[in-house]
């Protein structure tokens, strides 16, 4: 998992001072190895990865930015599964890589979330593992991060009574702590504690259910008002306004994986995961514009069904709109009439077409083709240009295919231009048959979305 859980924070733009508006990354590049890179505006082009760390565990780390720039991670440390911290000092342009400190020592631990209030006090909440049971544990530093408690065997506070699974997030208001958690996959609760040292508060349950894991998130307004997003087979939504909870919303009635919350200037914003297909998973994102949450769309039109799906056969010069059968999940049902195939005699193409370039295509067939040779190309504006697929010449001989046309969005030919083809104006890929199938293929199911397995949303 290079990037952790992808609602820990690792995307940062500089709020202030000399390199403001600066963007930076923390990844997981290798085991162990945690590093770094940044753009500047335009943000046409990042520096080169700049190691921070290589004690890494491969999974869990989080990370805050100050307005100035400086940064405060935690991770697990990989051999002694350590709760650790650093702090990452910008100074001159570059990260200059604190001294390690620990913050707790005496048993596994995972997944932990940092935060700090405005006196300058960093928070962290952790997993305990002893064993299989998993316990949430939160503990302070004042000193900026050199010592946690009372020490790295202080256990600090513990939130939760232990269980099979149990995982926390953290945020800090003006006044109060809050840690939202869950426990045995069957609850979502938060509790909370004045910034004055209070006691924590009994135990709110968010929701109760099954399946409760590590797929929710919470965001803080800048009105002060706590929201909370969580998946559990359906997609919902819960907020504090200082006095009491709302009921709970449901966004989207599919499930929802990684769910990010974010507000923009009052409003939530929620974008998530969905998956639609086999090796197929939508970003879809809902806003609350309009004092109701919005029916969640696509972010991405690239990585969406096609606008068009076009068949043409040779034998008998005819074009076929297959354009709701490509973004169905019927078997089979991907063919022309004439040929009772998708491709097989030399001249037949496959055409699939966006209003926008596009830079993937996902395959899945009900039959496999043998003995085909096929080619692609896209309209220049003058002529159809022949070109090499970036994941290779598919020839429609495997039953799934991840196709990648172009390596990213930047990499798309910049010359493919729109055409009309059966009174359709679109970006057009042209896959076309050189010599013909002896077994044609019949196809299932052709989008253009990506197998996406994680996101992370700057916040």
């Amino acid at each position: 998992t290079p990037i952790g859980l992808p609602t820990q924070r690792k995307l940062f733009r500089v709020a202030s001072g000399l390199y403001v508006g600066r963007l930076l990354a923390i990844v997981q590049t290798a085991p162990g190895e945690l590093q770094y890179c940044f753009a500047n505006y335009p943000y046409s082009a990042w520096s080169t990865m700049t190691s921070i760390v290589s004690d890494a565990e491969d999974k869990s780390f989080d990370a805050i930015m100050q307005d100035n720039g400086d940064i405060f991670i935690t991770y697990i440390e990989a051999t002694t599964k350590n709760v650790v911290f650093r702090k990452m000092t910008l100074t001159n342009g570059i990260w200059s890589i604190g001294s390690k400190s620990t913050v707790y020592n005496s048993s596994t631990s995972m997944s932990p979330s940092i935060g700090r209030d405005n006196s300058g006090k960093l928070w962290i909440s952790w997993t305990v593992d002893l064993t299989g049971t998993q316990t949430i544990h939160v503990k302070s530093s004042t000193d900026g991060g050199v010592t946690w408690g009372s020490g790295p065997t202080d256990s600090g506070d513990s939130l939760s009574g232990g269980s099979t699974t149990a995982w926390s997030r953290l945020i800090v208001t003006d006044n109060e702590l809050f840690v939202v958690y869950t426990d045995a996959g069957t609850s979502l609760s938060i509790k909370s504690q004045q910034l004055t040292g209070s006691p924590w508060s009994s135990a709110y349950q968010l929701s109760t259910g099954s399946g409760l894991d590590q797929h929710f998130d919470l965001a803080l307004s800048d009105d002060g008002r706590l929201g909370v997003v969580w998946d559990e087979g359906s997609l919902y939504f819960r907020e504090y306004n200082g006095l009491k909870w709302s009921g709970a919303v449901t966004i989207d009635s599919n499930a929802g994986d990684w769910p990010q919350l974010m507000y923009s200037q009052n409003i939530p914003i929620i974008l998530f995961q969905s998956l639609f297909g086999s090796g197929q998973t939508k970003l879809k994102f809902t806003t609350r514009q309009s004092g109701s949450f919005s029916t969640p769309i696509v972010l991405d039109h690239r990585s969406d069904v096609f606008d068009s799906v076009l068949l043409y056969s040779s034998s008998n010069s005819s074009y076929e709109d297959l354009t709701a059968s490509a973004s169905s999940n019927t078997s089979a049902d991907l063919f022309h009439t004439g040929t009772s195939s998708l491709l097989k005699n030399v001249g037949d193409n496959l055409y699939l077409g966006m209003t926008s370039r596009f830079r993937y295509v996902k395959l899945l067939l009900a039959t496999t083709g043998t003995g085909g040779v096929v080619s692609y190309s896209y309209f220049d504006g003058s002529v159809w240009k022949a070109f090499m697929p970036s994941g290779g010449a598919y020839q429609f001989d495997l039953t799934e295919k991840g196709l990648l046309l172009w390596d990213d969005n930047n990499s798309i030919a910049t010359d493919w231009q729109q055409s009309t083809l059966n009174g359709l104006r679109r970006f057009w890929i042209r896959i076309t048959v050189d010599n013909a199938f002896s077994t044609a293929p019949i196809g299932t199911q052709i989008t253009a979305i990506a197998d996406l397995k994680s996101m992370i949303v700057r916040r």
